[in-house]
């Protein structure tokens, strides 16, 4: 709780200091968009339905748990057969989905980021990249999670990783706020200051 507490003072901190001395650059949005999606492991998936459903092309939308895990700003997923996210991403060309973050809590002069990419589904966990210590970093995330890890109940479920393509940013109103597209490899160098003992660098 204590780590917690600070952790979120110094964003604040940070923050305050951005403001006052001037703009946002786009290493200060990729730094902030990394740190909203370590604290906030929960966001909305964007995914579209597939060509034979009867609502094929509309846009399918709804809270998602993650889990920031990878050094390079992907996300670690637990996906389910039932899902209509993971039916959607399945079926998906490309296996296309978005994740949508904001802080917490929420504000219109607040900042929140949106990914677009592709997801990866493995269907068994000894082929998850860095299995242990992505078990580790997901539990530690969502703790509840561990009457569904894949492959350790009953529950069918599987390990999945969330690569980001694209990612745009809103850090508030215009002015000292940064809004626009984030260059994926300033995402990808960012640091988070969050949770770094858990990090681990992303494989396969």
């Amino acid at each position: 709780m204590a780590y917690a507490v600070l952790s979120r003072a110094l964003s604040i901190v940070y923050l305050s200091i951005v403001l006052v001395l001037g703009q946002e650059t786009v290493q200060d949005a990729a730094r902030i968009a990394r740190d909203l999606l370590t604290k906030n492991n929960i966001g909305t998936m964007g995914t579209v339905f597939p060509a034979d459903h009867s609502l094929a092309g509309q846009p399918f939308a709804l809270q998602e748990f993650h889990a920031s895990c990878l050094h390079n700003g992907s996300l670690t997923l637990i996906t389910f057969p039932i899902s209509q996210h993971t039916i959607n991403i399945r079926d998906s060309p490309k296996h296309s989905a978005s994740i949508g973050v904001f802080s917490n809590p929420p504000g219109a002069n607040s900042p929140r980021v949106s990914l677009i990419g592709n997801v990866t589904i493995y269907s068994h966990a000894v082929d998850m990249p860095g299995l242990q210590d992505i078990r580790e970093c997901y539990v530690h995330n969502h703790p509840e999670a561990r009457w569904w890890l894949p492959d350790e109940t009953d529950i069918v479920s599987h390990w999945a990783r969330f690569d980001p393509e694209t990612v745009y940013f809103v850090g508030g109103f215009g002015g000292a706020h940064y809004i626009g597209y984030i260059p994926l490899e300033v995402y990808q160098d960012a640091e988070s200051a969050s949770y770094s003992s858990l990090l681990v660098q992303a494989q396969g």
